[in-house]
């Protein structure tokens, strides 16, 4: 639904932050803006510690995988992009719900996945640089310990 208000800062920057913590391989601090109560229905898993556990494997079983930031109508989403030839391919969007941490804070309380089309309108989403593309998903080799 958009607001037209605009999009909310708070989830603006968490979703911002998801995406800079996730690409990085930060699995421990994506924890810090996760809710206590936390649930991912495409990945089966609820509370912080077993949604990271599920996404973190997901993500190693799928390397080549990075995420932007973007927007969908007025919320601020993850954008999930696969390297592909000469250039990256869209898999997806993950989406965000949110709610308010026991310090009152904003924190994701929900991530949903979807890999439907979308309407061109509704959706604003910076493609990967296809030049970044081997040293932006290195993270797996430096945590196993194969890499530079």
């Amino acid at each position: 639904m958009i607001d037209e208000n605009g999009p909310d800062p708070a989830g603006e920057a968490l979703a911002t932050e998801f995406v800079d913590l996730v690409n990085a391989g930060d699995f421990e601090g994506l924890g810090e803006l996760l809710h206590p109560e936390v649930s991912s229905e495409f990945l089966g898993r609820s509370g912080p510690g077993d949604v990271i556990a599920a996404l973190e494997e997901t993500l190693l079983r799928n390397p080549g995988v990075v995420f932007t930031r973007g927007e969908l109508g007025d919320e601020p989403i993850a954008v999930a992009w696969a390297v592909q030839d000469d250039g990256y391919r869209r898999l997806g969007l993950v989406l965000f719900t949110y709610a308010d941490g026991d310090d009152g804070e904003t924190l994701i309380d929900g991530l949903a996945y979807e890999d439907r089309e979308v309407d061109p309108d509704l959706l604003l989403a910076e493609e990967p640089d296809i030049e970044d593309a081997d040293e932006g998903n290195r993270w797996t080799e430096w945590d196993s310990g194969d890499g530079d």
